[in-house]
């Protein structure tokens, strides 16, 4: 690789720009010499411009263009960490890449860790600041991607304001006069009625760029013509041919999404074919698709995963999996938590959905899961601070006729003790009729019960302390 980067620098190569002109025999040709003829290879199978979308292609010319000195190549890298081409998703992977091709001064590296900033995505904090500042670097070096995303984050209100206008009318002309499909997609919003751009509702217009971008080669306007296909297929009213229409042609734009690694439009696309034997092709799977996501680690793909593993209308009940279920779930929460400086476990809304859900199967059992009382215990003792749930499967483990965790009368004192707090974070979810009856079965006294309610007070139940005696 050391050799491929000398002749690089010195054998006067085409560089990036030169290769953007060159046929797809020529960059061939080219490639295993020329890094950028090297990344424009893989950059136009990534873009659909070439086909099929070849995962390991992609992955690994652009880790052999980036190791040769290819700021291209490094932009490219992080998108494949980002997407989950031939690797898990990982924003976090993503960003050293991205910041790498900033720093060697390649504008849609700029675009890509601009966009992170503005959402915080994989960030420390979200700095709108930053984000813009780095777009409207792309910008002024006069590249595409850059101008339109600049103008596009201004129109939400993210720049001056003053450029509003300005930057409605740049993007009009770039979908209209230059091409550029992503700029098609952003003026389908603004006419779909977009809150954040202060969008007109023009249905006809916004059809009508979202045709044009995804007609272009926008995958993600692609996905965006399917929601608004199946959208029309599953209004109340339709009638059935056009139904009928509507979902074949979502289906259509779903397929030429996925086809360029759009994981949500796989997604929607076997949500579909679940519902709809007559529209699946010969020995396709609808489920396959659902497994595939979600062993690359996609978050919607295990959620999805374990939702119709737990529970599914129309299944029966032999079909659903627990144990498939809460393994989703585990990854679920172990991607939406972390570790705070104080010791204790944060989690964030998804991964807190999920732990309600995978305390109930370690709590119950069943549909080949094993019950798992320790596991459902040490979830309540990481959480128990900041989830009603956790508090509640605490209490009823501590309070459990079978005393799976132990039956002295501390454990029914702690028990309690979640219980009570369960009640101060939500009284209309745990009455006080509930907690009269668990103090008679008990057979708590009023000391006992005190030393309930001192523990509460003083916080006992903070992530730290062991509620276990």
């Amino acid at each position: 690789m050391k050799a491929l980067l000398i002749l690089f620098l010195v054998s006067g190569c085409l560089g990036a720009a030169g290769v953007f002109e060159m046929s797809e025999k020529e960059l061939r040709e080219k490639a295993d010499k020329d890094p950028e003829a090297m990344t424009e290879l893989a950059w136009r199978v990534y873009s659909g411009k070439i086909t099929p979308f070849d995962h390991k292609f992609i992955f690994e010319t652009f880790t052999k263009a980036a190791e040769a000195g290819s700021a291209r190549a490094e932009t490219g890298l992080g998108l494949c960490h980002k997407e989950a081409i031939h690797v898990k998703p990982s924003i976090g992977k993503a960003i050293p890449h991205f910041q790498k091709a900033v720093e060697m001064g390649n504008p849609q590296g700029m675009v890509e860790l601009g966009i992170c900033w503005i959402y915080g995505d994989g960030m420390p904090v979200k700095d709108t600041a930053k984000g813009m500042a780095l777009l409207k670097r792309a910008a002024d070096m006069g590249h595409p991607n850059g101008k339109v995303q600049y103008a596009n984050y201004t129109l939400k209100g993210l720049g001056d304001e003053s450029q509003r206008d300005a930057s409605l009318a740049l993007l009009k002309d770039f979908a209209d006069n230059k091409g550029h499909a992503r700029a098609a997609f952003f003026m389908g919003h603004y006419y779909k009625g977009n809150e954040m751009m202060r969008g007109e509702k023009k249905p006809e217009l916004a059809r009508k760029y979202f045709l044009k971008a995804a007609e272009g080669g926008d995958k993600v306007a692609m996905y965006q013509m399917g929601l608004d296909e199946i959208a029309i297929a599953w209004k109340p009213g339709t009638p059935a041919a056009k139904q009928m229409e509507a979902k074949r042609k979502g289906v259509m734009w779903y397929r030429k999404a996925m086809a360029l690694n759009h994981m949500e439009a796989k997604l929607k696309l076997s949500k579909v074919l679940s519902r709809e034997k007559s529209l699946r092709l010969e020995g396709e799977n609808w489920y396959a698709y659902l497994v595939e996501e979600a062993d690359k680690g996609y978050l919607l793909a295990l959620k999805e995963l374990g939702d119709i593993n737990y529970h599914a209308p129309g299944y029966a009940f032999r079909d659903l999996d627990w144990k498939l279920s809460a393994e989703c779930r585990e990854k679920i929460i172990a991607m939406s938590s972390r570790q705070m400086e104080d010791g204790r476990w944060s989690l964030n809304d998804e991964g807190h959905r999920a732990l309600i859900t995978l305390m109930e199967i370690y709590f119950e059992g069943g549909l080949g899961q094993d019950r798992d009382i320790p596991r459902c215990m040490e979830l309540a003792q990481r959480y128990a601070y900041m989830s009603f749930d956790a508090l509640r499967y605490a209490g009823q483990i501590l309070l459990h006729p079978e005393a799976p965790l132990g039956k002295t009368r501390e454990h029914f004192i702690r028990g309690y003790a979640c219980l009570l707090q369960a009640r101060r974070i939500s009284p209309t979810h745990m009455s006080e009729d509930t907690l009269f009856v668990l103090r008679s079965r008990h057979g708590l006294t009023r000391d006992e019960v005190a030393k309930a309610e001192a523990l509460v007070a003083e916080r006992f139940l903070n992530g730290l302390t062991p509620i276990l005696p």
